[in-house]
């Protein structure tokens, strides 16, 4: 017997049908208004052996699955098949998780919060989203100082750069000087619609993959934001890691996708245009950087090396 569920945080998927040892599904794309390709489920056998998991879109990344073993979530390059098909290898009988990509729900985000100290943090429910869930915002540093803003999950499926944004959090929450001379606020999960900032740096995640869409990438805007984001990126090329990012690899305004009205309508550029000296996106690929997947340790340390480059040019 084979059954699939998706009745936990984050759950997305519908059951096609099954045939055998073939299970067919499909993401649920209910209210979100256009075809989406996030995609989270667990899967139960009642026997070992292989399955086969196969989709009626191109949703699968070439890193294969994001699959949950003893709590730690990687991604299983050896069940890739092709874009629409995975393996999953049951050694015995029992569950197991599959994802589009690393997933972040509000109970990492509170388990996070949790390894900070809580006497350097201020925690604040930012109104209601849509559905009525409570907006988490929390802030660190010192109120009266320069203000910098982080936000995240402008799409609830962005979940690999939350990791990327612990990173960057926890090594500045360290960094007492930094604390001293700026307030930091942190929106892990939707969009900021208004607020007086010196910096914005958006954590973002691209489309699901191909070209541009599969490096560390810094989305620009038009000049004088341009160049400043160029010497911040100069910065960030700079520092060491896991995880290559190269200046190259961003997308300035005029190239790409990056061109037209969109930008114009995006949290930078709302920021920027209420007074911010630098404001940008950064996108992290779902699945890896370069030929390499990653994981929530190799993103935290990206994020690490975010807050350092940040650090310097606020030096600077």
């Amino acid at each position: 017997m084979i059954w699939v569920s998706r009745n936990f945080p984050g759950g997305n998927i519908e059951l096609i049908g099954i045939e055998g040892n073939t299970v067919r599904v499909r993401q649920d794309v209910n209210g979100c208004g256009e075809r989406w390709f996030y995609w989270n489920f667990a899967l139960t056998v009642s026997a070992p052996g292989e399955y086969r998991v196969c989709f009626d879109d191109s949703v699968v990344s070439r890193f294969g699955p994001a699959t949950e073993d003893n709590g730690v979530w990687r991604y299983d390059r050896d069940a890739f098949v092709s874009h629409t098909e995975f393996t999953a290898r049951f050694l015995t009988a029992g569950t197991r998780r599959f994802a589009f990509s690393i997933p972040y729900q509000l109970t990492d985000h509170a388990r996070f919060l949790a390894t900070l100290p809580r006497d350097r943090i201020r925690l604040y429910d930012w109104g209601l989203s849509e559905r009525g869930r409570k907006i988490p915002v929390f802030a660190f540093g010192t109120p009266s100082a320069r203000k910098v803003v982080f936000t995240c999950r402008h799409h609830a499926c962005e979940s690999v750069a939350a990791y990327s944004l612990e990173g960057a959090v926890a090594a500045l929450l360290r960094d007492e000087e930094y604390c001293a001379q700026h307030e930091t606020i942190v929106v892990p999960f939707v969009d900021v619609d208004e607020g007086t900032t010196d910096v914005l740096i958006d954590f973002h995640c691209p489309a699901r993959w191909g070209g541009v869409h599969d490096h560390m990438s810094l989305i620009g805007l038009p000049s004088p934001q341009a160049e400043r984001q160029q010497r911040f990126s100069e910065i960030l090329a700079e520092t060491d890691g896991e995880i290559p990012y190269r200046v190259a690899d961003n997308v300035p305004f005029g190239t790409h996708w990056n061109v037209g009205a969109g930008m114009a309508t995006s949290c930078s550029a709302y920021f920027a245009a209420h007074g911010a000296a630098l404001a940008f996106s950064f996108e992290h690929p779902y699945f890896g950087a370069g030929e390499r997947p990653y994981d929530a340790a190799a993103l935290r340390n990206f994020g690490e090396r975010i807050s350092r480059a940040l650090r310097r040019y606020l030096q600077a």
